[in-house]
């Protein structure tokens, strides 16, 4: 995260305002909080809150349209179906607007499918393409 230059907290208003949420991105500070009681609550380590957070961070590096995806079709689909639970996709559809909704999908797909090691190298690898694409 520090290569990425994102600040960590761990007391955000969302975190007592949602019980389930473990964590949020804002892209605007670059800031990830992490909700560690409502993790510890949820059975969710927080090596996987952060690998999902740290996946939207991903996600803003490389200046995706909200409705853009990093895994290609139609392996993304394929792989949501056999890695996601069907309530998991229609709670995301449902509680999320629907232009964020297929990057939260993706977020909660690499953070179960990747290691910390492989979403470090994406990030280090949105933070090149950052540096040195023009917006």
């Amino acid at each position: 995260m520090q290569i990425m230059g994102i600040s960590v907290t761990f007391v955000d208003i969302s975190c007592f305002q949602h019980p389930l949420n473990m964590g949020a991105y804002n892209a605007v500070t670059n800031e990830m909080a992490l909700c560690v009681d409502n993790a510890q609550s949820n059975k969710v380590a927080l090596d996987r809150v952060v690998r999902h957070e740290l996946i939207h961070a991903i996600h803003q590096r490389y200046r995706l349209d909200s409705r853009v995806t990093l895994t290609p079709e139609p392996r993304f689909t394929n792989e949501v179906k056999k890695e996601l639970s069907s309530e998991e996709v229609l709670n995301v559809l449902s509680i999320y607007d629907r232009k964020l909704a297929l990057q939260e999908l993706e977020a909660r797909l690499l953070e179960k499918t990747l290691s910390n090691d492989e979403v470090a190298t994406l990030g280090i690898a949105s933070q090149i393409f950052y540096n040195t694409s023009k917006p």
